[in-house]
């Protein structure tokens, strides 16, 4: 998927749910051992990979990035305080 083809908000969760699965993957984690390590149930694990549910909380998402050993990826997004638009009249 490029970053063109995110037609909807539910695109870019389906990225991050594969992403995430992929990350486990490559921890050689099962969805059992993660939902251990990171507190969120098995069957919403299952579930949020086969796409067949695509609502999790934000906190729930940091817990499996945390489990799987990709929380440092959370640094992509700058968070910084808001700069204030001058108003031209």
């Amino acid at each position: 998927m490029n970053r063109d083809d995110y037609i909807s908000n539910q695109d870019i969760i389906a990225l991050l749910f594969q992403r995430l699965k992929e990350y486990r993957l490559a921890a050689r984690m099962s969805q059992k051992e993660l939902a251990e390590r990171s507190g969120v149930g098995l069957t919403t694990i299952c579930h949020l990979e086969q796409g067949a549910n695509r609502n999790i909380t934000l906190n729930n998402f940091i817990s499996l990035l945390r489990a799987v050993g990709m929380e440092q990826r959370l640094s992509l997004i700058h968070i910084s305080e808001p700069t204030r638009l001058r108003c031209i009249s």
